[in-house]
Formats: structure tokens, sequence, C-alpha cells
């Protein structure tokens, strides 16, 4: 099956997949945690989704570094989280908006989310 990942960097948790209604549970992913790091050059032990018989890695996050909040990463705050793009707190976001659309003010981008 073709899966386009167009999630805006929202990372799921188990809780996401609670709205699958009746008859859709074989659609629900099952989180995997080898205890041992799989992904290689990375020393971190990540997650990792099976999903459609295929293994997803689920990242190991730094929000100190990505400058977010696991509430608002998992968008059990989604207040906080289109705070966060639309006033450019986080800097990566600020980076991909600058460099998808260098020639449109800031103010313009941020009118999009």
């Amino acid at each position: 099956m073709f899966r386009v990942d167009v999630d805006a960097h929202v990372d799921e948790t188990e809780a996401t997949w609670n709205y699958l209604g009746e008859g859709e549970e074989r659609y629900r992913p099952v989180s995997i945690d080898p205890g041992v790091p799989v992904n290689p050059g990375d020393p971190r032990v990540h997650r990792m989704w099976l999903i459609d018989g295929h293994f997803e890695l689920r990242h190991t996050r730094d929000d100190t570094r990505s400058g977010t909040t696991e509430a608002r990463r998992t968008l059990e705050d989604v207040e906080g989280r289109l705070r966060q793009w639309t006033s450019c707190e986080s800097t990566s976001r600020c980076s991909i908006r600058r460099a998808c659309c260098p020639k449109i003010p800031n103010a313009q981008r941020s009118s999009w989310l």
C-alpha cells in the first residue's frame, strides 16, 4: 500500500488511533520497542510502528533542540502547536518557511496556517 507522510511532523502516539471506528481496528499500527538501537549510525533506541507488515521508525525527539514540547508534538496541546507554527517560535519551522518561500514576507506565510 502506498503511504504519504503529510502530518507536519506531528508525533503519533498510541492514542492517535483511538478515533478508528468499528471494523477499522485492523488499520491500527502496532507500537514496538526493540530495546536496542536499530537505526544505522544512531546509538539511540527508537520505537517503531508496525504498519501493513512494514516497520517504520518512530524517531526520538529533542524538544530543546526543536523548540517544542511533547504536548505540542503529539497534538495534546493543539493551540500551543498552532501558536508555535504561526509565530515561528520553532527555529526549524522558520528555516523551512524561509527556505520554501524566500520571497514571501513572514506575515503572509504565517497567514497560510
